[in-house]
């Protein structure tokens, strides 16, 4: 896993593991933040389009990331 082996060949069926790089998990949670923002501000504009400028605002709640 640290690449200090001699290659390996591969037999049919062998598995693979490939580790995500450490930057994984901050790029899905900036992924989830961007479509939250965007979400929320196309739902507030809709309401505000369709004439239903009275306050009414929308937020989304920010789930778990998978």
């Amino acid at each position: 896993m640290k690449g200090r082996s001699p290659d390996v060949r591969l037999e049919p069926g062998d598995i693979v593991y490939v580790p995500n790089s450490p930057y994984t998990n901050l790029k899905r949670y900036i992924n989830m933040a961007v479509a939250t923002f965007v979400s929320t501000v196309a739902a507030n504009e809709g309401i505000r389009a369709a004439g239903g400028n009275i306050g009414i605002n929308v937020s989304v709640p920010v789930g778990t990331a998978r």
